[in-house]
């Protein structure tokens, strides 16, 4: 859950961008963006001449659909960058385009002679375009993926729907769904060591079902690891004291926030250091649905300053184990704790980072979440689709004896988290006076 290192940027989901060479792909795709806008934006001229831009308005002067002239708005708007070629309309819807705006700029005298010039070189850079699709990618619908992969950060609505869909593909492939997975992470000053702090961690999944009968499934890890991301033996203490049933030896579930009965749920000990749970098979579907809560504490859980070497980050690490709909992280800081309450926030594929959380910036998604601020104190923790939730986060707090007054809250929310991926926040440690 919490691991050590040097801090690779200060500013949120922000990083320095590699001084790298652009590709051969990079290069013709803009060069031939850059001609489409040229012709094409002087092609419709003489018919929008005067026309606020926009589909509306744009579907009116060229007598086209709205749905077309939405998708010639998003490709001629210069702020656009190589996704704008996701808009780019089909051969046939191209060529009605270019025929409504000859229409249209009829009587129009030089300009109207330009515009044909124009609807000429936009053909031309049309089928540049086609030899792009067909050259990089084999298929329009593989070119749309790729361009939109672009993109450097955004949550528009193909990034979404992308991400929807590898939820649903994943889901069934691997047999088992969560409607969300949801995470309260605490850190506060060490209560058995004045240079460390504690990180208390509360996770549930809610809304989890399998897809087949036969489905065995990971849920739950506990670990510990060293400022170096070496593993350590030893793991946090459950936050419910009382006696956990055989089957559910060293799960710390809560059982009043979690569903009654649980599945039936086995301990895997992975490593020296690390401690799995794993959900065995039985009913699927909707009736069988469960929700399951665990919660413990760190004590100590990290250092609470900087090394003699030079600061260093408290990192703590949200992973996604279950394709699901909703990636949910409450964040809870003491307000001394570190140089700035508010962490660095990074989501990246976990495919190669192993057990130490250490990953590369190649591994970083450009994705950007949900991250807000819920200000001091416990009183905006409430959230309308989740009841319980603020109760949950109370109940935690009391449990460690923490005075909610003196914490800083945040929340992270993330629709379809690829899988497999997580969150990284990372804090700049206080110097020790």
């Amino acid at each position: 859950m919490t691991t050590t290192g040097k801090t690779k940027q200060s500013a949120r989901g922000k990083r320095a961008k590699s001084a790298m060479p652009e590709s051969e792909f990079h290069s013709e795709a803009r060069a031939i963006l850059s001609e489409l806008r040229k012709y094409l934006g002087a092609a419709i001229e003489p018919a929008t001449r005067g026309t606020t831009p926009g589909a509306t308005e744009w579907s009116r002067a060229l007598d086209i659909d709205t749905k077309l002239a939405w998708k010639l708005t998003h490709l001629l708007d210069p702020d656009g960058d190589l996704e704008a070629l996701e808009f780019v309309p089909g051969r046939q819807a191209f060529d009605q385009i270019l025929e409504a705006a000859g229409k249209a700029g009829e009587g129009a005298g030089g300009t109207a002679k330009k515009a044909s010039e124009a609807s000429g070189a936009a053909r031309l850079a049309f089928e540049r375009y086609e030899t792009l699709v067909r050259t990089h990618a084999g298929s329009r619908k593989a070119f749309d993926v790729l361009v939109t992969s672009q993109r450097p950060r955004g949550t528009s609505r193909a990034e979404v729907n992308l991400r929807r869909g590898a939820v649903e593909a994943n889901a069934s492939l691997l047999g088992v769904r969560a409607g969300a997975q949801v995470a309260i992470y605490g850190l506060a000053p060490s209560s058995v060591d004045e240079n460390s702090l504690d990180v208390m961690g509360v996770r549930k999944i809610e809304g989890t079902e399998r897809m087949r009968p036969n489905v065995n499934w990971r849920i739950a890890r506990s670990f510990k690891t060293a400022e170096d991301g070496t593993p350590l033996p030893g793991g946090p203490e459950p936050l419910v004291k009382a006696k956990l049933s055989k089957a559910l030896t060293g799960l710390p579930v809560v059982p009043d926030f979690s569903t009654t009965p649980l599945p039936t749920l086995a301990r895997l000990d992975a490593s020296p250091s690390a401690v799995e749970f794993e959900m065995r098979g039985g009913e699927v579907g909707a009736s069988a649905r469960f929700d399951l809560t665990t919660a413990e504490i760190f004590r100590p859980g990290d250092n609470r300053y900087a090394n003699k070497d030079g600061n260093r980050r408290t990192r703590i690490f949200a992973g996604v184990r279950v394709p699901c709909d909703l990636l949910y992280v409450d964040l809870i800081v003491h307000k001394d704790l570190f140089e700035s309450t508010e962490p660095s926030v990074q989501i990246v594929s976990t495919l190669h980072t192993g057990m130490s959380l250490e990953f590369r910036d190649s591994d970083i998604l450009p994705i950007e979440p949900e991250f807000m601020s819920l200000g001091r104190g416990l009183g905006k923790v409430k959230d309308r689709e989740r009841p319980r939730h603020a109760e949950l986060v109370r109940w935690a707090m009391l449990e460690v004896g923490w005075n909610p007054d003196d914490f800083d809250v945040y929340r992270f929310k993330l629709q379809y988290p690829p899988l497999p991926s997580g969150v990284a926040f990372d804090w700049l440690r206080r110097k020790k006076k």
